[in-house]
Parts: C-alpha cells; sequence; structure tokens
C-alpha cells in the first residue's frame, strides 16, 4: 500500500498528494516524520500531511523557530540531523520520512564548508538511521540549485542536468547530499 516514487525528489506538493493511500477500501494513515519542519518547504510539508490527516512528527533543532508550527495538529521532535541518537529516537514507530533539513544560507562557495559538511553528513545520518528503524519510506527532498541555470530561455533543465556553476556553499551543499541519497538509496 505504499506508493512508488518515479523520481528521488520531491516535486513540490505533488509527489505528497500520493501519500493517500487506501488498501482495500480502507484509508491508510501514515505517520510521518518531517526533518527541517521549521523551514520554508518542511513546513508546507507538515501542513499538506496534517491536512491529509496523517500523523506528523516534525523533527527540528531546539533553537528553531518554531510558532508556526504549534498552529499545526503534530508532535514536535527537537534533535538535530548530525546527532544519530536523536534522529534514530524520532524515527521509533515511524512508516516514512520527508528530509527536507539544510542549513540555507547564500554564502559563497568554499571548499570544506560547514553548510556542506552539514548537508552531507546529516543527510547520511538520516537515510542510516530509517534503515535500522520501522521507516519504510524515505523522501529526499532535493534543491533546483542541483540543475543549475541557463541564460538560454529555450534550454530546459531537469534532473539529469547538473550545476555547472556552483555560486553558493547551499548550491554545493545539495549537489553533494544529493549524491549520498542516490547513492544510499540504491544499497
Amino acid at each position: 500500500c505504499f506508493p512508488q516514487f518515479p523520481y528521488p525528489a520531491l516535486h513540490y506538493g505533488k509527489q505528497i498528494d500520493l501519500f493517500i493511500r487506501y488498501c482495500s477500501g480502507t484509508r491508510i494513515i501514515m505517520r510521518i516524520l518531517v526533518t527541517g519542519a521549521s523551514g520554508h518547504i518542511g513546513y508546507h510539508i507538515c501542513k499538506l500531511l496534517t491536512r491529509q490527516g496523517h500523523t506528523v512528527r516534525a523533527f527540528i533543532r531546539p533553537s528553531s523557530y518554531q510558532e508556526p508550527l504549534l498552529q499545526l495538529p503534530l508532535e514536535i521532535f527537537h534533535g538535530d540531523i548530525l546527532d544519530k541518537e536523536s534522529l534514530e529516537k524520532a524515527m521509533r514507530d515511524i512508516d516514512a520520512v520527508f528530509h527536507a533539513a539544510a542549513v540555507y544560507q547564500l554564502t559563497p562557495w568554499k571548499t570544506n564548508d560547514p553548510i556542506i559538511t552539514t548537508a552531507v553528513d546529516g543527510t547520511r545520518n538520516v537515510f542510516e538511521a530509517a534503515a535500522k528503524s520501522s521507516v519504510k519510506k524515505l523522501i529526499y527532498t532535493s534543491s533546483v540549485e542541483t540543475v543549475g541555470l541557463s541564460y538560454d530561455k529555450n534550454t530546459v533543465l531537469d534532473e539529469t542536468s547538473s550545476a555547472a556553476e556552483r555560486f553558493y556553499a547551499y548550491s554545493q551543499a545539495k549537489i553533494d547530499s544529493e549524491q549520498v541519497a542516490v547513492a544510499l538509496a540504491r544499497e
């Protein structure tokens, strides 16, 4: 009864709708963890999933702004994607995970940037914690930053494109973490 996704990345809004499933005529309500729930994308994932009737656990750092989340019927779980133990605890009794956590700062790109380290190590930790738990589906949220940009309006960029110009550490972080996600998903 779990949906199969045609692409590894979340297509904002549409893929989430696939989580409304029926088995033998009965609607399936899932227990879903959303990492990065205090961010723009994570909040909207939580909002849509709670509207659909799913049980949502919002995974946020203790320092995160959580006021909008308090208006939703969900559980807030404080942790950090760099802390494997907090991830494993958060994933207890969870059916699916939406991984939307990332540090979003448009700082100039440089090697060994903490934004990149957080994205890559955090993604690896989320996948490893999910593998140890009851999680049946993990949805990794990528970014348009991974496909780059084109100055030619006739050039269409998609998931097969690659960002040649990396202006920001965030761009490199999303490229590297997506590569980790794809590699771990194949294992």
